[in-house]
């Protein structure tokens, strides 16, 4: 009988502790996991064009801090209901993620990256944007390959 049946057997409901397993024990590599916060560059390309965005990923921890800075508790009926400024807050996410980029306007001049510039590119061009700060949080998460990433002093 199985380890589910004997325990049936035995009045006890709960499995058994999990076991490391091993396997493999050769040439092994550790790995490595992000201990220190870096500048990436992202790149977007929408047809003919290329975007290259230099992003600072948000921790878990900054972006909880920045939500709560625009979420508010409004008291209807007796109840406390939180409301969040979903559009101040990714304005905010894009200032404080962005630190580059080689964008340039309508008229081909280049586009300082200034906090009121990302604030434009995000409200006339939120697709874009939207793109440049999932990229960055898939680099936070671990779940983007980083083929090229810089770490800005």
């Amino acid at each position: 009988m199985g380890w589910i049946g004997d325990i049936a057997e035995q009045g006890n409901p709960d499995p058994p502790p999990p076991q490391l397993l091993i396997i493999g024990k050769g040439n092994v590599n550790k790995m490595k996991i992000r201990t220190i916060k870096k500048t990436h560059e992202v790149v977007i390309v929408r047809g003919d064009d290329e975007g290259i965005f230099e992003v600072n990923p948000m921790t878990p921890r900054e972006i909880n801090k920045l939500l709560k800075k625009y979420t508010v508790h409004e008291k209807r009926k007796g109840l406390l209901s939180p409301e969040t400024d979903f559009l101040g807050f990714i304005v905010a996410k894009t200032k404080k993620t962005i630190s580059g980029w080689n964008l340039e306007n309508e008229k081909g001049e280049p586009l300082e990256c200034t906090d009121k510039n990302k604030e434009i590119a995000y409200m006339q061009n939120p697709d874009l944007i939207n793109d440049v700060l999932e990229k960055a949080d898939r680099i936070a998460s671990g779940t983007e390959e980083i083929e090229q990433d810089e770490e800005k002093n």
